[in-house]
């Protein structure tokens, strides 16, 4: 909402422009699922892990993809859960 006189073309376009927003927000919000936890304060390991990070949500949303035939959906068929645990199988022995 806006008190300025604002043409609707204008309108229109800060309102796809929004909409883009949104779906930005809620990626680094998925991004959050592979974040490895760390107590380090290096910056160096800090931002490996960001992009390893990244680089899993990128793989997640490409089998989301794969598995919806080349369309992206609306609701994603492979769950973050799911995919942690095909990608990230963890042994600890």
């Amino acid at each position: 909402m806006t008190n300025l006189d604002v043409e609707p073309e204008t309108a229109r376009a800060y309102a796809a422009a929004f909409r883009r927003r949104w779906g930005i927000e809620t990626s680094y919000r998925q991004i959050g699922d592979f974040l490895p936890r760390t107590s380090s304060s290096t910056f160096s390991v800090r931002l490996f892990y960001f992009l390893v990070a990244v680089s899993l949500y990128n793989l997640w949303v490409l089998a989301n993809v794969l598995l919806s035939n080349g369309t992206i959906p609306k609701k994603p068929p492979l769950s973050t859960r799911i995919f942690r645990l095909f990608v990230l199988p963890t042994d600890y022995g």
